[in-house]
C-alpha cells in the first residue's frame, strides 16, 4: 500500500505498508494574529485525520506549523515525531518549537523499514524558509513542495536523490495560489484590482505548471493556502489574487483536485477517490464569511492602551534606530506611516532607511510628499503597531495576514522591504 489522502490546505497523509506521515497540520482559526480562517472548515480534524506514526512540518508559517492543534492532537493519540528541515543556521522553526514545548527534529534523511523521507530545505535567507518532503516507498515516491519557490540548489538536489533512488515520482503536491497581502492591500479598491488579482494570479499558475514540467511525476496536485480573511478586512477577499484548483486541471490532464477530507489517491496503481469536480459553493462561501467578518483581530481583544497613553517619540526612535543599523540599507527609500485610530489618522511620521542619510520626521508635511521619491506609504491601526514595535507582534504575520495598507509609488525593493521585519524593540 502506498497512498495519499487529501485533509485540507497544504495537510496530506502520506501512508505506506510501514507507516502514516501526517504533514502540515493546520485547523486553529484566527492564524496571523486572527486574520486566516479555514474554508471549507472540516469539522473534525483529529478523527479525519486518526493515528498517524510521524509528523512533517515544512515551515514555520502558522498555516503549516500550528502547535495549538498538534498538542490537541496528541491527547488523542499521544505524542509523536515531528519531522523539519534540517537547517544548519538559524533553525527558526527548531527554537519555535522549543518556545511552545513541543520537540522539533531536524531531518535531513529518515528511513523506516521499506520507508524513506529525505527533506530539501530552502535558501534560510528569511524569505525562502520553506522545503520540501520526497517520500519513497517500493521504487515509487511523492514529491510535497509546499509553498516552496523556484531554487535551483533545491530542485538540483531532489532531482539528483530521485535518480540516485532510481524511483518512480509518481505524484507532485504544489502550491498554486498566492498565500499575501498582494495585491489586494497595494492597490485602490476598484474594478482594475480585481483584474490585476488575475494576473498575479496567473504567476502562481505559471510556477506549478512549471514544477510539473521539471519534475515530470504521473499526476499532480495542486494545494496549500486554503484560507479567508476574517475580520474587519474581510471585504479584502474579493481583490486576492486566488484560483479555484479546478481552473488549472482545465489546463493539465496530470491535474488531480481532491475533496478536502476525502480524496485520496493510490500511488501504487495512480487510481482516484473523491476527486472534487464542482466550484466550491458560494453561498457556503458567503455564509463563512458572514461569520468570520465579526470577529477581532489579536491587537483589538489584547491591546487595550490608549493612543494618547502611548510615548511614540521615544518608541519609534529605538525601534527606528535599531532597524537602520540592522538593515545596513545605503540608498533612499522613505517610509511614510499613518497612524489610524477608527477611522481617524491621528498622527503620521516619515522615515528614511538610508544608513548614510536617515531620517525620522514626526511633522512629514515639510517634506513634500512621497510621490517624487521611492516610497511605499502604510496606514496601520495603532494598536497593532504599538504591539508590532514592542513584538508582541511579527511584521511578517501582519504582512501576510493582510493586516495593514499599503501604497506603493515604485518597483518592488525585497531589502527595502526587510526594514519592517526589524522594525521593532527586539
Amino acid at each position: 500500500m502506498f497512498k495519499v489522502k487529501y485533509v485540507y490546505s497544504a495537510c496530506i497523509i502520506i501512508e505506506t505498508d510501514d507507516c502514516r506521515i501526517l504533514c502540515d497540520p493546520w485547523f486553529t482559526d484566527g492564524i496571523y494574529d486572527g486574520a486566516w480562517y479555514q474554508h471549507p472548515k472540516l469539522v473534525d480534524p483529529i478523527s479525519t485525520i486518526g493515528d498517524v506514526d510521524f509528523i512533517y512540518v515544512s515551515h514555520i508559517h502558522p498555516d503549516h506549523y500550528d502547535p495549538i492543534f498538534l498538542k490537541k492532537y496528541f491527547k488523542f493519540f499521544g505524542k509523536k515525531r515531528i519531522f523539519i528541515p534540517n537547517y544548519k543556521e538559524n533553525n527558526y522553526l527548531q527554537k519555535k518549537g522549543l518556545f511552545d514545548n513541543l520537540e522539533l527534529t531536524p531531518v535531513d534523511t529518515f528511513k523506516y523499514k521499506n520507508t524513506r523521507l529525505d527533506i530539501f530545505p530552502q535558501n534560510n535567507s528569511g524569505h525562502d524558509i520553506d522545503s520540501a518532503l520526497l517520500v519513497t516507498f517500493n521504487s515509487k515516491s511523492i514529491l510535497n513542495l509546499n509553498d516552496c519557490g523556484k531554487d535551483k540548489k533545491q530542485t538540483s538536489k531532489i532531482k539528483k536523490t530521485i535518480k540516485n533512488l532510481n524511483t518512480k515520482l509518481m505524484m507532485m503536491a504544489s502550491s498554486y495560489n498566492a498565500a499575501g497581502p498582494y495585491p489586494q492591500t497595494y492597490y485602490d479598491l476598484s474594478n482594475d484590482l480585481k483584474l490585476h488579482s488575475k494576473d498575479h494570479a496567473q504567476i502562481y499558475v505559471k510556477k506549478f505548471l512549471d514544477f510539473s514540467k521539471e519534475f515530470n511525476a504521473k499526476i499532480d496536485f495542486p494545494f496549500a493556502g486554503e484560507y479567508i480573511l476574517g475580520g474587519k478586512n474581510s471585504y479584502l477577499n474579493e481583490y486576492r489574487s486566488n484560483i479555484d484548483a479546478l481552473e488549472i486541471k482545465k489546463i493539465s490532464k496530470k491535474v488531480v483536485v481532491l475533496k478536502e477530507g476525502l480524496g485520496e489517491v493510490d500511488l501504487e496503481t495512480l487510481k482516484t477517490e473523491n476527486e472534487r469536480t464542482e466550484i466550491l459553493n458560494k453561498k457556503d462561501l458567503y455564509k463563512r464569511l458572514d461569520q468570520v467578518r465579526r470577529y477581532k483581530y489579536a491587537y483589538e481583544k489584547q491591546i487595550k492602551i490608549p493612543f494618547e497613553d502611548i510615548n511614540w517619540f521615544r518608541i519609534v526612535p529605538t525601534c527606528f534606530n535599531r532597524a537602520v543599523k540592522k538593515l545596513n540599507y545605503k540608498k533612499d527609500y522613505f517610509y511614510s506611516f499613518n497612524i489610524k485610530d477608527g477611522d481617524q489618522i491621528k498622527t503620521k511620521f516619515l522615515i528614511n532607511i538610508n544608513l548614510n542619510d536617515p531620517l525620522l520626521d514626526f511633522n512629514p508635511d515639510k517634506h513634500g510628499h512621497c510621490s517624487k521619491k521611492r516610497c511605499s506609504e502604510i496606514t496601520i491601526d495603532y494598536r497593532y503597531l504599538f504591539g508590532l514595535l514592542t513584538s508582541v507582534y511579527h511584521w511578517n504575520n501582519a504582512e501576510v495576514g493582510s493586516q495593514f495598507l499599503t501604497r506603493r509609488n515604485c518597483k518592488f525593493d525585497r531589502k527595502a522591504q526587510e526594514f519592517l521585519t526589524f522594525f521593532s524593540i527586539n
